[in-house]
């Protein structure tokens, strides 16, 4: 689902005639080596060759025109697995500001609000993009405004965990009327992967 948006997104600015996009212009941003790997070869079958996907540690010290983030969504049936991994992915200062300034002109975020919003830094991010009209999808799943950038490191993965908790709970009860099953089959390396710092890249 999320790789497919992905693929729309490239057609669509691919296909724009003012401004002229092309693939040198565009890249992908996305934390788990089997995405990035999925990604590369749905652009390839897609005459998207030239477009760099990568980690966010690969694109320390570029740019460009239009960066898409890819945040792997989690389905219902394994969102309690993929958020405690996930979470280690966007509960990162560092990689949080080299993700959204790699954008030269245009900034797409692709991913589950729901999951994001558990780290209070994206979630005030997000909050002021869905203020200035830049939101798209399904409505902002909290109330705007929330200062999150005002939070420790610790302070934020404490509220995040409370926030975790509570949005498992929901899902089980969603699963449990839908008659769903458990965490599923997910690739436990791979889900690590965006955990763990990689070596960044020296600035060009």
């Amino acid at each position: 689902m999320e790789v497919s948006r992905v693929k729309d997104y490239v057609r669509m600015l691919r296909d724009s005639r003012r401004p002229h996009i092309s693939t040198t212009d565009i890249g992908v941003i996305t934390p788990y080596n089997r995405q990035v790997q999925h990604i590369r070869k749905v652009l390839r079958g897609s005459n998207g060759e030239g477009i760099k996907v990568g980690s966010v540690e690969e694109f320390q010290g570029q740019e460009r025109k239009v960066i898409i983030v890819s945040t792997v969504r989690s389905s219902a049936k394994e969102v309690e697995f993929d958020l405690r991994h996930t979470l280690g992915f966007v509960a990162n200062d560092r990689r949080f500001n080299v993700t959204i300034t790699r954008a030269q002109a245009l900034l797409i975020i692709v991913g589950d609000a729901s999951v994001l919003g558990l780290d209070p830094l994206w979630r005030s991010f997000l909050s002021y993009v869905h203020r200035e009209g830049g939101w798209k999808g399904s409505p902002i799943p909290w109330e705007g405004g929330d200062a999150g950038n005002a939070y420790s490191a610790s302070q934020r993965s404490a509220v995040a965990m409370d926030d975790l908790a509570l949005l498992i709970e929901r899902t089980r009860t969603m699963n449990l009327s839908l008659g769903g099953g458990g965490a599923g089959n997910a690739d436990d390396t791979d889900v690590q992967e965006g955990n763990v710092d990689r070596p960044w890249r020296e600035d060009e």
